[in-house]
């Protein structure tokens, strides 16, 4: 008996003196207010991750070049930008508590970027004019991802989870995926893609311009599918739950709603399967 009774007060004591180390450990920093920039050299990467409130510029250049980091004479040596396997990883040091006063503003030029994730509330920008094959953008926080003049993909991938933003002209010319779960906003011209799909989960926005051959549309809660400028010869909408939902159809229209969703159809497409509940609302406008 006292056998146990002492060996739970070692354990109690060692644990006490382990989170009293590590509290002793953490460094409480307050930015300085005395902006500086600085250039750092990196190697090669194709795909981004950023973490953390920080704004972080993507231009494309004809080869990687020197990323430069503006912040806080105190705060630079905190912003970590390291490449590992191919990903620039940007974020900062977790052994400090960090107090920012003039923010942190990151710049990266690169040839080449196949991927693009958010963590936080930080913003991600594209500026200037981006061409890649193939683009896969991830949001996951209450951040912002920006497309300030356009991107060119043949394939399209945008995922957002939580509440954050994504916004502006990227152009796919085969398939575009937009996901979104939460109460988030997607607002994109995607221009002339053969394919689009989007599915919304959630009390969310998604919100599409451009012309398509196919569209498959699908919702569930009570977010909005705001499609009115996107045309689609064919299209296949799904909406369950509270949801509303518009789209413009030239050919066909297959339609799925339950509960209190609603959708209106800009066009006179032929309507194939048509399944919608008593408390749903179905409408089209010539």
């Amino acid at each position: 008996m006292w056998t146990k009774r002492l060996l739970f007060l070692l354990m109690t004591a060692a644990s006490f003196s382990f989170a009293s180390a590590q509290f002793l450990s953490w460094k409480r920093i307050k930015g300085n207010k005395k902006v500086q920039i600085e250039e750092r050299h990196i190697g090669r990467f194709d795909r981004l991750i950023v973490k953390g409130s920080m704004e972080v510029k993507v231009q494309q250049g004809p080869s990687a070049q020197p990323l430069t980091v503006e912040a806080e004479s105190n705060i630079l040596p905190l912003v970590v930008t390291a490449v590992e396997d191919g990903v620039l990883i940007i974020k900062m040091k977790s052994t400090a508590s960090i107090s920012i006063n003039k923010g942190v503003r990151i710049r990266v030029t690169t040839p080449h970027l196949t991927e693009a994730e958010l963590h936080g509330s930080g913003d991600i920008i594209f500026s200037g004019l981006f061409r890649q094959p193939s683009l896969r953008i991830g949001l996951f926080g209450s951040g912002d991802i920006t497309f300030a003049n356009a991107t060119i993909a043949n394939d399209l991938d945008i995922s957002l989870r939580g509440s954050g933003d994504v916004r502006g002209k990227i152009f796919a010319g085969r398939n575009a995926v937009l996901s979104l779960t939460g109460s988030g906003d997607i607002d994109v011209s995607l221009g002339l893609p053969q394919s689009v799909r989007a599915n919304l989960s959630g009390s969310g926005d998604i919100k599409i311009k451009g012309e398509t051959a196919y569209a498959a549309l699908q919702c569930n809660g009570s977010g909005d599918l705001e499609c009115r400028h996107l045309l689609a010869r064919q299209a296949d909408v799904r909406i369950h739950g509270s949801g509303d939902g518009k789209l413009a159809v030239a050919e066909k229209l297959d339609i799925n709603l339950s509960g209190s969703a609603g959708f209106v159809c800009y066009g006179k497409p032929v309507i194939g399967t048509k399944k919608v509940s008593r408390s749903s609302s179905f409408r089209m406008v010539p």
